[in-house]
Formats: C-alpha cells, sequence, structure tokens
C-alpha cells in the first residue's frame, strides 16, 4: 500500500487518468498521448533517418500491434510516411512528415503542461527519481516479459 491507502497498481492507474485527463483539456483536437509519443520518438530519431517499427516499439514501450494501428492512422492522417525495407519486406521504416513535425510542435507545450501539473510540488530531486524508478520498472517488465 501506498502512503495514500491505495495500492501502487491502483494509483499508477489513477496518475495515468490525471495525466490522460490533462492531456484531453489541453489539447483542443483528436491527438492522444501515444500519437505524441510516437511521433516524439520518430522526431529524436531522426538524426539516423528512418525508424523502424521495431525501434518504435523500443523506444515508446506501446506494444507492437498497438504501434501498428496507432502508426496507420497517423499515416491516415498525413503525420508519418511508412515504406517496407529493403533489408526484410515485411517490415516499415516511419518517417515524419513536414505535417507531422508541425503537428508535434504544436503538441509538445501539451506534453509539457501535463508534466508539470503531474509533478506539481515535487522538486527537481524528487522528478528525477521518480523517473528513474518508472524507467527501470518499465525496462524490468519489458526484460519479463520478452522471456515468456
Amino acid at each position: 500500500m501506498t502512503t495514500n491507502g491505495m495500492s501502487l497498481h491502483h494509483s499508477l492507474y489513477a496518475l495515468r487518468q490525471a495525466a490522460d485527463d490533462i492531456w484531453d483539456k489541453s489539447c483542443p483536437d483528436d491527438f492522444t498521448p501515444r500519437q505524441y509519443a510516437i511521433l516524439d520518438a520518430i522526431d529524436r530519431g531522426a538524426g539516423e533517418g528512418t525508424l523502424s517499427q521495431t525501434d518504435l516499439v523500443a523506444a515508446t514501450s506501446i506494444d507492437r500491434s498497438t504501434l501498428s494501428d496507432v502508426i496507420r492512422r497517423l499515416q491516415g492522417r498525413g503525420f508519418v510516411h511508412r515504406r517496407r525495407t529493403k533489408e526484410d519486406a515485411r517490415a516499415y521504416n516511419v518517417k515524419l512528415t513536414a505535417t507531422g513535425a508541425a503537428r508535434l510542435k504544436r503538441a509538445r507545450p501539451v506534453a509539457a503542461t501535463v508534466e508539470k501539473k503531474l509533478t506539481a510540488g515535487l522538486d527537481s530531486g524528487q522528478i528525477s527519481t521518480l523517473t528513474a524508478i518508472l524507467g527501470a520498472m518499465v525496462t524490468r517488465y519489458e526484460k519479463d516479459s520478452a522471456h515468456h
């Protein structure tokens, strides 16, 4: 149990609900946090050219089937360009379009607002510790999941 009487699972769920609520109130269109995470990951990896969908799974921790579905929707909206790789005809590389880069630029302040509101009252050390702990938990889960 956490100090507020909620289990860790419920606390994480409540925090996710709060993050989604802040996002929805701050983002006036139907652009989702997952879409943002994917466009942001593509942008951060753009120095290497295009990213594979496998790279994006690793960068975002979004499962492969969900990521594939979101990528198709992003492509339909003109935010990304997706093409088969030369090395593996089953795999796709993904690249931001100019429209996608512009949408990402408009969404960055929304992401900053969500983070600022979620961490209000925490000092920079606490935020750093929280980020490290959550990252370690995700990494451990992903490592354990890969073996099962």
